[in-house]
């Protein structure tokens, strides 16, 4: 199976439940390390709804407005969305997507983890 460290277990703890197991000894290292064993995903926070504060009809109208652009005059582009925890950016994001289905067009989801913020291009690896 997969071990993971005390660290890592930290950074992924909101998106992997890793039960932890005895410490083992490991070459190069003086004492036990605490290791986690990784057994499934928790619930995707896309299956959360965000409350109705956060559902900005200003946003909303902004990204509705570029999924039509595209629609309407195929002119693509980038949609940066950055935010707070909380502020509503992953219903933001599944509100166009469904809007974009609604309409026709063609919807691309990825997603990305602190935990491999190291590999270039990451999330087109999957």
């Amino acid at each position: 199976g997969i071990l993971i460290d005390e660290h890592t277990h930290k950074d992924a703890s909101h998106e992997v439940d890793a039960p932890p197991l005895s410490p083992i000894s490991v070459k190069g290292r003086k004492g036990p390390m605490a290791v986690f064993c990784p057994e499934r995903r928790k619930t995707s926070r896309a299956n959360m709804r965000a409350p109705a504060s956060n559902a900005r009809e200003r946003e909303r109208g902004r990204v509705h407005a570029r999924v039509l652009e595209l629609r309407d005059h195929g002119r693509g582009g980038l949609l940066l969305v950055t935010g707070a925890a909380g502020m509503g950016k992953s219903f933001l994001l599944r509100d166009a997507e469904k809007f974009g289905a609604a309409l026709g067009v063609s919807v691309l989801r990825g997603s990305c983890s602190a935990l491999d913020e190291a590999t270039p291009l990451y999330i087109f690896s999957a």
